[in-house]
């Protein structure tokens, strides 16, 4: 995934969990997830390490990415509507 296609992500899941509140702090923390490949030629689903992306069974190179290039925002820290109204942050 690319950087910016990253940033948009966080950006747009803050913007849905924070319930129009303003974002304070999003702390990211990435963590690696294998890449998993399903084949269409043999129907095999296997996790890859490293390009190029082939099936670990067959050998083909139709295969499908089926996980790998998810993104879960693990904490928000939002502003209260009180502290927006008395001007605090």
């Amino acid at each position: 995934m690319h950087e910016l296609s990253i940033a948009q992500a966080v950006v747009a899941i803050c913007e849905e969990h924070a319930g129009g509140r303003r974002v304070e702090r999003v702390d990211l923390a990435i963590e690696q997830v294998p890449v998993r490949l399903s084949c269409r030629d043999c129907g095999a689903e296997n996790v890859v390490d490293w390009f190029p992306l082939v099936c670990g069974s067959c050998g083909g190179s139709h295969v499908d990415v089926v996980g790998g290039e998810e993104l879960h925002v693990e904490s928000l820290e939002v502003v209260n509507d009180e502290s927006m109204v008395s001007g605090r942050r």
